[in-house]
């Protein structure tokens, strides 16, 4: 026997609107996925395009792979296309391990680039060698694409040398490629010359350039700055100083512009700890921020970053005081040497010792150690004097000195 199911007209009605319902969730859930995948897409895109067409430029030298090498602290990436490295003139960069460029990347040298191990240059990599600048392969070197060196650039390579296009390499006058290997494709540029060739300073230069240690120029282990009656005491000391010519202290109020404060001379080479100071006895007043600069014999400089204090002043002590009188006893020419803790208008006066006023003459003087020189000395009469100094409304205590 048979049953047939009859619909009731009003449950047909709702099955059909739940159909219904069911088909345009899933019609937008399609969309839905569509379009997820179509703004996916175009994310991939931008993302990959993101890594292509970027510059990198070195900052300072240092190693290849640390970020404050970098203008920006950023590696150079490869994973993009059409990338450009720039080494910047008076930079070294150093490359421990060895590299292999087979993106489209364009590298441009107007500094010094160092490869520790082996190099690999694919298709899609162009390097040049600016005048003034150094390619410096201790490892082999393979290439297959091109090779620029142009007016001035040098060349050397101490392992073995391949290339696969000659053609692709360029060497212009007063360029050079110093090589340990005679491949017969590097000999057909008039450009490659051996090693022995090479100038006695470049020589010395890559024989040194070996130990990685020579090229960083200082290794600083602390640099302060501290509030004293004086001044601000700057202090700093090295590890170890490789062709350190000299430091250079700089104050500034805002990080941005800077004054120079002193020029202090560097060891040149040293492997022990070295300490140096120096007062600057003409601070700002309130918070103020000093910058230390090393330099090398070749004028290759690195700052280190920058060190805060905050100097009121002298403290607990008067503002204007005589620190030395000489020669004393004196005959015809007195030097007082003067501290002040601020520039201004100050009153030099001679009593003698009956307390007569003798001399008094009006002086600029300036925020730290100041001389003035009296040189009438000749007309006083022999007798014990005193003399003073007034800023402000404040006077030094009497300094006594002696005329013969």
């Amino acid at each position: 026997m048979s049953t047939r199911m009859r619909l009731n007209p009003r449950t047909s009605t709702k099955l059909s609107t739940s159909m219904m319902l069911v088909y345009g969730a899933a019609g937008i859930t399609i969309a839905g996925a569509v379009v997820f995948a179509i703004m996916f897409g175009v994310n991939m895109l931008k993302s990959e395009d993101a890594l292509a067409n970027n510059n990198f430029s070195s900052a300072k030298t240092g190693y290849w792979n640390e970020n404050a090498t970098w203008q920006g602290g950023q590696v150079p990436s490869f994973s993009g296309n059409n990338n450009s490295v720039t080494i910047e003139s008076g930079n070294i960069i150093m490359f421990t391990n060895n590299a292999n460029f087979s993106n489209h990347l364009n590298i441009v040298i107007k500094g010094t680039l160092i490869f520790y191990g082996n190099l690999s240059v694919g298709n899609h990599t162009n390097i040049q060698i600016q005048e003034g600048g150094l390619l410096l392969v201790y490892g082999n070197y393979s290439a297959s694409n091109h090779l620029t060196v142009n007016n001035g650039g040098t060349v050397v390579l101490e392992g073995n040398v391949s290339f696969g296009n000659t053609n692709q390499t360029t060497i212009t006058n007063n360029s050079d490629i110093y090589s340990a290997d005679d491949d017969k494709n590097i000999l057909k540029n008039s450009g490659k010359k051996p090693l022995t060739d090479m100038p006695p300073a470049l020589a010395l230069k890559v024989d040194n350039y070996r130990d990685q240690n020579f090229i960083l120029p200082i290794e600083l282990l602390h640099f302060t700055a501290e509030s004293t009656q004086r001044g601000v005491q700057l202090r700093w000391a090295t590890a170890a100083e490789i062709n350190n010519d000299f430091f250079t202290l700089e104050r500034t109020r805002d990080g941005r512009n800077y004054e120079k404060v002193s020029t202090i001379s560097g060891a040149g080479n040293s492997k022990v700890q070295l300490n140096y100071d120096f007062t600057d006895t003409r601070p700002y007043s309130g918070t103020s921020y000093y910058r230390l600069t090393q330099t090398d014999y070749d004028g290759t400089s690195e700052s280190f970053p920058l060190v805060t204090v905050m100097h009121n002043g002298l403290q607990g002590e008067m503002s204007i005081k005589i620190s030395k009188g000489y020669p004393n006893p004196f005959q015809d020419q007195l030097t007082l040497s003067f501290f002040t803790e601020s520039e201004g208008q100050t009153e030099l006066t001679i009593l003698n010792s009956r307390g007569d006023r003798v001399y008094s003459e009006t002086i600029l003087a300036y925020a730290g150690e100041n001389e003035v020189i009296f040189k009438d000395g000749h007309r006083l009469p022999t007798d014990t004097y005193l003399v003073y100094l007034a800023q402000n409304g404040e006077q030094t205590k009497p300094y006594r000195v002696v005329k013969r």
